[in-house]
């Protein structure tokens, strides 16, 4: 089946802002994508209330991973209101695009962190090659490096990019990180946070173009 040019918006770590929601609309209306993806810390440690009342007005087609501040009741509202690539495999418009929210294990103690284990478990049982990969946590040494120099990357990820190769990885989670980065042919790509008002803008086809569009003109106007 001939697939044609799917284009993808991706954000990440909307983490409560009062804006994101007319913003998110100010952006769907500016772009028109076919699909808008979003990374993960939809939320601050709920409440479930503010994802709901974003998921569900957006007026695009919307797939969605919890992040590791996002707790079971969020995850919940991801289910009914988008599509959830939470630990899944979903083809969409003849795409495979394969999700992991959350994060590993680390000291914030936030509501959804997981062992390195049960991240590579979980992604071996859904990936495919040449997939788009949403992950909320970058893999170990791509868009992960923090102020202080500390990687916050999976080691789990990373595995799984090296033995799959996905098209693309799309990340959340180290908010200082946002960038796009191309390594073995393979792109990834960190919007960073949603208050400053960047997207990763996609075309997806045969091959897939990416690139970072600073829209904070638009979010001081709001």
């Amino acid at each position: 089946m001939e697939v044609g040019i799917l284009k993808v918006i991706a954000v990440s770590d909307i983490h409560g802002d009062a804006r994101a929601r007319r913003f998110l609309t100010e952006v769907i209306s500016k772009h028109s994508p076919d699909l808008l993806i979003i990374c993960g810390d939809i939320t601050t440690f709920g409440p479930a209330s503010f994802a709901e009342q974003l998921l569900k007005n957006l007026g695009a087609k919307c797939a969605v991973i919890p992040g590791n501040c996002d707790p079971e009741d969020v995850l919940d509202v991801i289910e009914k209101h988008s599509i959830s690539l939470h630990e899944k495999r979903v083809e969409i418009d003849g795409i495979d695009f394969v999700g992991m929210g959350g994060s590993p294990i680390c000291t914030m103690r936030t509501p959804r962190e997981m062992d390195e284990e049960y991240i590579e478990k979980v992604l071996s049982d859904i990936m495919v090659e040449n997939c788009v990969l949403v992950t909320h946590a970058p893999p170990y040494g791509i868009n992960d490096l923090t102020r202080s120099g500390k990687r916050l990357g999976s080691r789990a990820v990373e595995r799984i990019v090296r033995k799959f190769h996905p098209r693309i990885v799309l990340s959340g989670h180290v908010h200082e990180a946002k960038g796009i980065t191309e390594d073995n042919g393979m792109i990834f790509a960190n919007p960073g946070p949603l208050k400053e008002g960047n997207i990763v803008l996609m075309d997806i086809d045969h091959e897939v173009s990416a690139k970072i569009v600073d829209l904070s003109d638009i979010l001081r106007k709001l």
